[in-house]
């Protein structure tokens, strides 16, 4: 799904497979993580989007994101 107007772009994507626990996700900028090559994108997400919520059971994603 995809809704975008002037002040704000909305989506969501999902995929088949069984989700995830996004908490469980090691936090790439932690100095024992940094060879570890998941979880950039999940900071990435957070980091330039305005909104994000993993719905469960974890394979669908909304994302907002807000000008200004």
């Amino acid at each position: 799904m995809l809704r975008i107007s002037a002040h704000q772009a909305y989506f969501e994507v999902e995929d088949d497979g069984p989700g995830f626990d996004p908490t469980t996700v090691p936090d790439p900028t932690h100095d024992e993580n940094i060879e570890i090559p998941s979880g950039r994108g999940i900071m990435l997400i957070k980091a330039y989007m305005s909104e994000v919520a993993y719905l469960p059971p974890g394979n669908r994603l909304s994302m907002t994101y807000r000008r200004g």
